[in-house]
């Protein structure tokens, strides 16, 4: 049953509902109840039945306190503010997880669990910008950690540093989103088609473990062995056309810096952070740009910042992997 079909018997049951306690109050009134108790129960029953179904993803996802916390946290650091779009409304994201519901149901098997809000219109620019300056509140408050709990330093200076050529293409508006391929015939979207196609918010679900393994360390959900690193881009690419990674995508570097944020204001954690030897350097394979570069996003412990950075499709690396997500 669509989510469509489910919500008009859910308003049609409520309507009968509300119909039913001025019948039940007028029966109350003449002593004829039997009737009315019955019907009450049998309303009270498909209510019930039909909420259950209506928002069945709300257990396994924990769905109202997560979103509560992103929006609490993109209010308190100003993202909202900033931002003209509302956010999607909790009913709409349960209706958008309906109408996906045999893959949502297989991905959260697999461990797709974490829900993340990425206000996908708001400038690039004013997501990283906002990310640099909650690293410098956390520094100053020495919460500015990595996953072991250890207090990190920062570059004050530049907190987040990016490629001069990936910035071209975030100031020229010439980043490509959600290509088939990294080549010229890409079959990508810009920003604006995205926009216009999907809204200016993006829902996702992420595995709950913000840590991508190095080879060796990754392990097998339900039926879906985790991606480890040291694959191409081109190669994690093509495994997501593949089973068990059907229905999943690469990060965009507005994914991933609101994960960063979100990650840094919930745990106090930087993430992607290179050099602790666990830790992997993202990939964004959502992403891609004209002089055939794959964005990459990282902390970079021994600069003290955040890089936003690119690699030919082509390249792998030991300490370079990539972080799928599904989209709602």
């Amino acid at each position: 049953m669509s989510c469509e079909s489910l919500q008009q018997q859910l308003a049609s049951l409520q309507a009968l509902q509300a119909s039913f306690e001025s019948a039940y109050d007028e029966a109350i009134k003449t002593g004829n109840i039997s009737e009315a108790l019955k019907l009450k129960s049998e309303i009270e029953i498909k209510l019930e039945n039909l909420k259950k179904e209506l928002f069945s993803f709300e257990k396994p996802l924990n769905l109202q306190k997560q979103y509560a916390k992103q929006l609490e946290i993109l209010k308190n650091t100003g993202i909202l503010e900033k931002f003209n779009s509302p956010p999607p409304s909790l009913p709409e994201i349960n209706k958008r997880l309906q109408e996906k519901k045999e893959l949502i149901s297989r991905k959260i098997e697999q461990g797709f669990t974490k829900l993340l809000l990425v206000p996908f219109g708001l400038d690039l620019n004013t997501l990283i910008q906002t990310y640099g300056e909650l690293l410098k509140q956390h520094a100053k408050n020495k919460t500015l950690l990595d996953r072991d709990g250890n207090t990190l330093e920062l570059n004050n200076e530049k907190p987040v540093w990016v490629w001069d050529q990936l910035q071209k293409s975030i100031d020229g508006n010439s980043l490509i989103y959600f290509p088939k391929e990294y080549t010229a015939n890409h079959g990508g979207q810009t920003k604006q088609e995205v926009i216009a196609r999907q809204g200016s918010w993006q829902i996702l679900l992420l595995e709950e473990d913000p840590v991508i393994p190095r080879v060796g360390a990754g392990q097998t959900i339900k039926d879906r062995p985790q991606l480890e690193a040291n694959k191409t881009p081109i190669e994690y690419l093509n495994l997501l056309k593949t089973d068990p990674y059907k229905g999943e995508s690469g990060l965009t570097p507005e994914d991933w810096f609101t994960y960063a944020i979100m990650n840094l204001e919930e745990k106090n954690q930087v993430i992607d952070d290179w050099r602790n030897n666990k830790d992997s350097i993202s990939y964004l394979l959502g992403s891609y740009f004209a002089s055939g570069g794959v964005p990459r996003a990282f902390w970079r412990r021994f600069d003290k910042r955040a890089d936003l950075y690119a690699w030919r499709p082509d390249n792998h690396d030991g300490d370079v992997g990539a972080r799928p997500v599904v989209r709602i």
